[in-house]
């Protein structure tokens, strides 16, 4: 299953293959082979068994959580946020 998303709402590398110990799907990838400023694509290749709504469920939490900032840099940034938000209102 393939999905193109808005190069803005993700930081994964342009070239990625992700491969987990233990999910629904034997990997992610990401190659990017025509450049694109705008966009970028995912492949998903899903072990058999699960239905279509599963497969979109499941791709979407986890790219999901990939935009929401997985990387060290996110979670700083998001930690300074909230921080001068708290801080701003006491």
């Amino acid at each position: 299953m393939a999905f193109a998303v808005r190069s803005s709402k993700t930081r994964l590398p342009v070239s990625m293959f992700l491969v987990p110990k233990s999910d629904v799907f034997h990997s992610v990838v990401t190659r990017d082979s025509v450049p694109d400023p705008d966009w970028r694509s995912f492949s998903f290749h899903f072990k058999p068994g699960l239905s279509r709504g599963g497969r979109i469920e499941r791709a979407t939490r986890l790219l999901g959580n990939w935009f929401a900032g997985l990387a060290i840099e996110d979670c700083v940034e998001r930690s300074r946020a909230e921080w001068l938000s708290v801080s701003a209102s006491t």
